[in-house]
């Protein structure tokens, strides 16, 4: 099993059999505890093959500094101890408006706590850099029995890269770079041909075709996707479907090429998306060609769902507000004046 339980031996790492189970005690509404530490066997294909790392629980000591021990095996191999935290985790940081594409916890939660261990607060020094702890975070949900869908793995990594490694500021502005590019060549199609559809044809003919379409378009670069993930340079091939999506209307625009029109917009966004390939110098080396086309990929899918969340909520939040007017305005059951409460858009979190 790629997570394992241990125990210490004369100073070395004992690796047990069992498939640790992680406890986690409530202390927030956002941070919990790792009651029990683990640890995990970095598998085959990662260029730490067979690293041990521990992940530190309430019940490790607390060490401001990584220990770097082995393990009990012969020939033995490295182990990592991180620093201890007294077992606070966040779980994954995933925003209450995404729990529908990927929960704060679950099947992927031991990955989750491995990455937390990995990060350190600032003034600490870290075990591994950031770059290889999310490279690690990576090769952990791809172990069998962890988060299923061999994209979502991908999405996780980009995820942790941009608004981790890379930070708010400039993760955020990776998202609006690949808002650019799909706004430009959104922005261009409907220029050209938008009237011609809305005209020629009617809508529900329009939007049957869209749901075919885009369906069979991306089984085919998710087949792609997979099949260039264990090759070198297996990259280019959801690059170069990506840009398909560009350079095919490009191809059939009959408007001239100057200054201000669709076949503009459309040479922008190809050189905005071959630019992005520059954002994953940012990332481990072995992963840095594959940050751009999963953020091109995801970013889209991810949107609509994410503004109809947000839109609900607004609805909701209305409601709510006119609801907490009347209240305010009359007495609790106790008798009390009730105080005025702005509604709380965020959702709840689940508790254990």
């Amino acid at each position: 099993m790629p997570f394992e339980n241990f125990q210490w031996t004369e100073g070395r790492l004992e690796l047990r059999d069992g498939d640790p189970k992680p406890e986690l005690r409530e202390i927030d509404a956002r941070n919990f505890t790792l009651l029990r530490s683990f640890c995990y066997r970095v598998a085959r294909g990662d260029p730490e093959h067979e690293t041990v790392y521990v992940v530190p629980g309430a019940d490790a000591a607390l060490d401001p500094e990584t220990r770097i021990k082995e393990t009990t095996e012969e020939p033995p191999h490295r182990a990592v101890v991180p620093p201890s935290v007294g077992g606070k985790t966040d779980l994954a940081s995933v925003p209450p408006f995404l729990w529908w594409l990927i929960a704060s916890y679950g099947n992927h939660t031991r990955a989750a706590l491995l990455h937390d261990a990995l990060y350190t607060d600032p003034g600490v020094r870290p075990p591994v850099p950031r770059k290889t702890a999310d490279r690690l975070f990576l090769t952990a949900l791809r172990e069998p029995g962890q988060k299923s869908g061999a994209f979502r793995h991908w999405l996780m990594w980009a995820a942790v890269s941009l608004f981790g490694n890379l930070g708010w500021r400039l993760g955020s502005l990776c998202a609006l770079h690949v808002v650019a590019v799909w706004g430009l060549t959104i922005g261009a199609v409907v220029w050209e041909w938008g009237p011609a559809l809305g005209v020629s044809r009617p809508w529900w003919q329009v939007a049957l075709g869209a749901i075919i379409v885009a369906p069979l378009f991306l089984i085919v670069l998710g087949t792609s996707w997979r099949a260039g993930v264990d090759l070198m340079g297996g990259w280019l091939s959801p690059m170069a479907l990506l840009l398909i999506v560009i350079v095919v209307p490009l191809s059939l625009l009959d408007s001239a090429f100057d200054l201000w029109s669709p076949s503009t917009l459309l040479v922008g966004a190809a050189l905005l998306t071959v630019i992005g390939l520059v954002w994953g110098l940012a990332v481990d080396p072995t992963l840095r060609m594959w940050l751009w086309p999963t953020a091109m990929i995801a970013l889209p899918i991810a949107m609509l769902p994410v503004l109809l969340i947000f839109l609900s909520i607004g609805f909701v939040s209305c409601i709510d507000f006119g609801a907490a007017i009347a209240a305010a305005r009359r007495k609790d059951q106790y008798g009390r004046p009730r105080s005025f409460e702005l509604p709380k858009v965020k959702p709840s979190r689940v508790t254990f």
